[in-house]
Formats: C-alpha cells, structure tokens, sequence
C-alpha cells in the first residue's frame, strides 16, 4: 500500500511539472527565443535567426538588419520604422510597401531613391487607374508603361493621348482590338497605321465594313478580299 502511494504522488508531480512546463511554451519547440539564437555557433545562424524572429536590433550584418527592420515596418504598419534603415535603397524599398499600403502619394514622393519612388507611383497608377501618378514617374519607360496599362484598363483614349508618338499608336491599336471601336484607328497620325489598324480589326472581328473606312487602296483590296475569299 506505501508503495502504492508513493508511485500516485511521483505521477502527480510529474504532471504538474508537465503542465507548467506547457503554460510557459503554448506552442511547444515552435517557440524560438532569444536563447535560444544566442545559442547558435555561427554568427549567420544568429543572425539569421533573429532576423526571421523579427528581433532586428540583435542582427550584426548591416544588409541583413536594414532587411529585417523593412520586415519590421511592414509587419507594425508604421513607415517611421524605414527610417531606421542604412541603407538609401532598402529604405526607399521600405517607404514603397507602407506608400502602397496606405494608398499614399505624398509618401511616395518623399522616397529618396529614384527607382523605388518610381516603383511607388507606379503601383498607385495601376491599383486606382490614375493616369497622374504615371505622369508623375521619372523615368521615361516605366511611365509610358503606366499610361498605357491605365488607357487599357479605363478605356480611356485620352490617356493614350498623354504618350509620345509609337507608343501612342500602340495604345490606341490596343485599346481599339479591346473596345472593337474602329473609330481609334482613325486617330492615328499616319495613314498607314489607321489603314492597318482597321485591316486587323476588321479580320479580328469579322466584320467587312470596318475595310470601308480603309484609306489606302492597297489595304482595303486586301480587306476586301479577306471576306470574298471566306
């Protein structure tokens, strides 16, 4: 019997100890604290460690605590935290995603970095089909690129409008194939490409009036035969 009451009071204690043991990690071997990075031979296990733990300040390689603290941004919501950063390229990065966020122009225009300032406007151009935040890019090509997505998005020919002469053209081709409006071909500034415009669209939708409006000869014979040879 004394026996038997010793065995109960050492399987009570065990379970106890077990049960403490779970309050204080809820989450089991998932939980990964500070010890346990320290405890890491290598100074880019640490590193690394802390960093996936978010604990930036703790990270010694300078590339990869800026990338950490960007993280860290990201995660509070809080674009102040950016200004932690070293690096003027990871902190543009930074600014960029909480811009985007926020859905925020002026903090866009506040990023140093021209790539990522450009990278900002650009997203907020396509995420709220506005042609002003492409204008506002610096750089030729990602603006035009903007423009034209927005145009195509918003069907909107006075977009396309806003760009220089090929890319133009090439806007008002797509946004003529998208909305089958014949009538875009016939802004384009050359003959040629008006001609050629309605020559795709018309085989493109089937429809043979589309080559009526076909100002050079040689094309309309063309459209025209399309439909003859049918």
């Amino acid at each position: 019997m004394k026996t038997t009451r010793i065995i109960v009071f050492v399987l009570v204690i065990l379970m106890f100890l077990l049960t403490a043991c779970s309050l204080y990690s809820p989450t089991g071997n998932t939980v990964v604290t500070d010890d346990s990075c320290k405890a890491l031979e290598s100074s880019p296990a640490k590193d690394n460690c802390y960093a996936e733990n978010l604990k930036c300040s703790k990270v010694e390689n300078g590339i990869l605590r800026d990338s950490c603290v960007a993280e860290l941004a990201k995660a509070k919501k809080d674009i102040e935290v950016c200004n932690l950063i070293q690096s003027s390229t990871t902190k543009g990065y930074c600014q960029q995603l909480l811009a985007i966020e926020f859905n925020d122009e002026s903090q866009c225009l506040k990023i140093s970095d021209e790539h990522w300032q450009d990278t900002c406007l650009y997203n907020l151009g396509l995420n709220n089909n506005n042609e002003n935040y492409c204008l506002l890019i610096f750089n030729e090509k990602p603006r035009r690129e903007c423009l034209s997505k927005v145009a195509l998005a918003t069907e909107k020919e006075e977009v396309c409008e806003l760009l220089d002469y090929d890319t133009r053209e090439d806007c008002l081709f797509e946004l003529a194939k998208k909305t089958t409006d014949a009538n875009l071909c016939d802004k384009m500034s050359k003959s040629v490409n008006s001609s050629s415009c309605r020559l795709k669209l018309a085989k493109l939708t089937g429809d043979d009036k589309i080559c009526a409006g076909i100002k050079i000869s040689v094309i309309k014979e063309e459209c025209t035969r399309f439909f003859l040879g049918r």
